[in-house]
């Protein structure tokens, strides 16, 4: 009886240290596992020809704009003929137990308060490794306004977008989109911009500027002007990656773009089905 009892207890330690063990040396067997099973799912709704697009806002409201923000996005898909699931992630913690192989869509990362990936700069390092591996693999990667703002130290994601944003400017108005159909930063694929409305308006409540590199497309600018970008698009290797100012979380609570999201979604299901069919 002493011996089994003292066989579970050894048995137990061992566990321990094990895991212990691996999480000193940066393996999170749990996350793995985890990790493990949803590949195994977005790999089974393949074989039913849906496809998976995972979905991160940092929207502070118990996730109800991130589903409805999903849910317009799915409807969206199904209107060009993409059966999708988007799955909203609760937090980058819950995004980095996600697959980020070519099985999956898109990923769609929308930072609406200067909110970190994460707090520790090994953590936001490793999420951003992850992402800006996925798009030299073939991923398409949407950012959303302060992804790539100074403060959000998002270092690799600047680099991958082409952009580092550092200002930004309160607007009382609902924002102008005009396409940018000519001159040295309008896009040579000309298929993408045909297949965007020549305006649209948004309600974003601000802009966020800052420099870009010169590789990078400006899809829409406020009012023609081409120093405030407000839709960028950059290829990378075998992927591309947007960035749109959509998305600046106001006093009274979640960006008014994202809580009605029919034109943003619209917008987004474009550019998400054009750089996943060409």
């Amino acid at each position: 009886m002493i011996v089994k009892y003292l066989d579970e207890v050894v048995v137990n330690l061992v566990a321990v240290v094990v895991v212990f063990v691996a999480r000193l040396l940066g393996f999170d067997l749990y996350s793995r596992s985890i990790r493990a099973g949803r590949r195994w799912f977005v790999l089974f709704r393949r074989l039913f020809r849906t496809k998976t697009i995972l979905l991160y806002t940092d929207c502070n409201d118990e996730l109800i704009t991130s589903r409805a923000l999903a849910g317009r996005l799915r409807e969206e898909l199904r209107g060009r003929g993409v059966k999708t699931r988007v799955k909203v992630t609760r937090d980058s913690v819950d995004l980095m137990r996600w697959t980020f192989s070519r099985s999956i869509l898109s990923i769609v990362v929308l930072i609406t308060d200067v909110t970190q990936l994460s707090a520790r700069p090994r953590d936001r390092d490793r999420i951003q490794k992850r992402l800006v591996r996925y798009v030299h693999r073939g991923g398409c990667l949407v950012l959303g306004h302060d992804a790539i703002y100074t403060r959000s130290r998002n270092d690799r994601l600047q680099k991958l977008a082409g952009g580092t944003l550092d200002d930004f400017k309160t607007i009382d108005d609902p924002l102008i989109y005009t396409r940018v159909d000519t001159g040295p930063r309008s896009t040579a694929d000309i298929t993408l911009r045909n297949a965007l409305p020549p305006t649209i308006t948004l309600v974003d409540n601000e802009i966020v500027t800052g420099t870009w590199h010169t590789a990078v497309d400006f899809l829409y600018c406020h009012n023609n002007d081409t120093t405030k970008p407000l839709i960028t698009h950059r290829r990378v290797d075998r992927g591309r990656v947007f960035w749109m100012n959509s998305g600046n979380t106001t006093r009274t609570g979640p960006p008014p773009s994202l809580t009605r999201p029919e034109t943003f979604t619209r917008v987004l299901s474009t550019l998400i089905h054009h750089a996943t069919t060409t």
